[in-house]
């Protein structure tokens, strides 16, 4: 019914629903720590065999690279935090 992602790890989970044009999928981002956000180098997308239209300032790119935090974050429905800080 709904897909609960946690950090930079799941959130590649995000890019690949949206890739696929599946039928909408409700998404909730749980972020833990900010500073771990699962960024590479862009020389490394074309092994995730991710659609290259997700890789943009407003996907998944992130300072010239690419982030599954970013992903889980922009492709989600609502955004949680196990804390204020």
């Amino acid at each position: 019914d709904i897909l609960h992602l946690n950090d930079w790890q799941t959130g590649f989970a995000a890019a690949y629903l949206k890739g696929w044009k599946t039928e909408h999928l409700p998404i909730v981002t749980t972020v833990h720590n900010l500073r771990y956000n699962g960024s590479f180098d862009m020389d490394k997308f074309v092994d995730t065999h991710l659609s290259p239209e997700l890789l943009s300032i407003h996907g998944m790119e992130f300072y010239g690279r690419f982030s599954g935090l970013k992903a889980g974050l922009v492709y989600a429905d609502a955004i949680t935090t196990v804390s204020p800080t």
